[in-house]
């Protein structure tokens, strides 16, 4: 809160943050579960990525590729 001047309210600063808390989650709906052949096409891209390294990065590589192609 700021001093008043000639105004006879106190001035209020908001301090809008923007904080990066990095990656934005896998996110999927209910609804596309009760899609005709989704989980078999989740699997099928699930199964189509080749990534070699640590298993943390494999599984966080592999999400990234499966939002990127759940957009398509």
């Amino acid at each position: 809160m700021l001093d008043r001047s000639f105004f006879d309210h106190c001035p209020i600063i908001l301090k809008n943050a923007t904080n990066d808390w990095g990656p934005k989650p896998f996110r999927t709906l209910d609804c596309w579960f009760l899609e005709h052949g989704f989980k078999e096409k989740v699997k099928e891209l699930w199964n189509s990525y080749v990534i070699q390294g640590k298993c943390v990065f494999v599984l966080k590589e592999k999400i990234k590729l499966l939002k990127k192609d759940q957009r398509k």
